[in-house]
């Protein structure tokens, strides 16, 4: 998703998301996107957030963990 945030409009970026997660969603489908946070401001971050079940992070060691909304 990094480079649709960097490329396209954020309200552009939102509404393709918003359309894409529901036709994941409708064919009862797993949608796997990576996002470098710190490359992002906080409101693109904030924005696109509520259109995801959870996120995964990388902690500073070799685990991650999974945060849910």
């Amino acid at each position: 998703m990094s480079g649709l945030l960097q490329h396209a409009d954020l309200d552009v970026t939102y509404r393709f998301l918003d359309v894409f997660t529901g036709r994941l969603t409708a064919a009862n489908a797993l949608g796997i996107y990576h996002l470098y946070p710190e490359a992002h401001d906080e409101q693109a971050v904030n924005t696109i957030r509520p259109l995801f079940d959870a996120i995964v992070e990388r902690d500073d060691g070799d685990g991650c963990v999974v945060k849910e909304w």
